[in-house]
């Protein structure tokens, strides 16, 4: 199941699938803020250490030995590295309402994934330790206590180690903060990108295939005055769209081409409010429609069009006995990710490769309407 949603690119799936890449980069991420905040802990004991140099002076000079002041302090470290683990449990569990309701999925944990979770989290917190405790152990080892009870500094056994570990907690900040920056560019750039179709009043029904069921549904939510319209469709939009051949004739010739397919019901273009362009929409009242197809305007360049009026009556025969005709051209528009580039498109009704509805719901009465 974890492949199939992550590293699978077979055609025709039922939705977009992800990218094990993000996991990755998502990991190294975590790994690379966790790193910081090491360094950031080790930097505040470093700073906060010449203020107990005094305090570690007389507990040795008193018989405590070095081996018994680093227990001390790692017992205080683990303290607050387990307050803070805690912490950060209550505040996740807080936030996951919350991240639900803006990703719009469930998140949940099955018993197994909990225990895997926990050993995890139980070993970054054992890795955290012995991070955070190396170099200050180094530091106590040289403290003298005829020197450190006078309350002078302690030897960091070089600055240039403690000057490398905020250089580097520096470096990693700006790149974190750089990235952050241009991820944010990136998502209002995605977000300011129009996609050529009214994305954001669609709402899609899946595990819809059966055809009488899927029109009794349409019917009935078509009641709704604030559902302004219904299609169904094969795929969603930005995800994985059927590749099918055609033979078309053009000018004369016939010409083979391979182009992303979506098959749909009469109300495609309604629903999804993508403009024609060039001849018309499929219509109930025209029984041929049934046979007909819409060419997207790259699938008309394809052909040699610049005019999209130019492809509009050609021949298209799909394998089958029955040979349909081209009656629209609709305007271009992203039905996969920003990533790829617009390809050809070719869309007509076969009811019974439909797996989805989607409804097109006024913007004012969205949550309502669901609801």
């Amino acid at each position: 199941m974890t492949d199939i949603h992550l590293s699978s690119n077979v055609l025709n799936e039922w939705q977009a699938n992800s990218d094990m890449r993000y996991i990755y980069i998502l990991s190294v991420v975590a790994a690379l803020i966790l790193l910081v905040s090491a360094i950031n802990y080790i930097n505040l004991w470093i700073a906060r250490s010449e203020q107990r140099t005094k305090e570690i002076g007389i507990r040795q000079a008193i018989g405590g030995t070095k081996v018994n002041v680093a227990l001390q302090l790692t017992i205080e470290s683990l303290t607050q590295v387990v307050l803070a683990l805690i912490l950060s449990v209550i505040m996740v569990g807080s936030a996951i309402p919350v991240i639900q309701q803006w990703l719009g999925e469930s998140i949940s944990f099955s018993s197994s994934s909990r225990t895997t979770t926990w050993v995890y989290i139980f070993i970054g917190m054992i890795v955290f330790m012995m991070l955070v405790m190396l170099y200050p152990a180094k530091v106590i080892s040289k403290i003298r206590p005829a020197i450190a009870i006078k309350g002078r500094p302690v030897s960091r056994g070089g600055v240039s180690i403690w000057e490398g570990l905020i250089a580097f907690q520096v470096l990693v900040t700006a790149c974190l903060i750089t990235a952050t920056l241009a991820i944010d560019r990136q998502v209002s750039f995605i977000e300011a990108q129009p996609l050529g179709y009214d994305a954001d009043h669609l709402v899609t029904i899946a595990q819809v295939s059966n055809v009488n069921v899927r029109e009794r549904l349409k019917d009935a939510l078509l009641q709704n005055p604030h559902i302004r319209s219904a299609s169904g469709v094969s795929h969603l939009l930005v995800g994985t769209i059927y590749q099918s051949g055609y033979e078309i004739s053009n000018r004369g010739k016939n010409e083979q081409v391979l182009w992303q397919r979506i098959h749909t019901d009469f109300d495609f273009c309604k629903t999804y409010q993508i403009p024609i362009v060039a001849g018309r929409d499929f219509s109930k009242d025209m029984a041929s429609d049934s046979r007909s197809y819409i060419i997207n305007e790259t699938a008309a360049k394809a052909l040699g069009y610049a005019n999209a009026e130019g492809a509009v009556g050609l021949d298209v025969n799909d394998g089958g006995p029955v040979r349909g005709r081209i009656i629209g051209v609709m305007k271009d528009f992203h039905f996969k990710t920003l990533h790829t580039a617009i390809e050809p498109l070719i869309i007509h009704v076969v009811p019974d490769r439909i797996r989805m509805l989607t409804v097109n719901v006024a913007n004012a009465d969205m949550n309502s309407t669901i609801k």
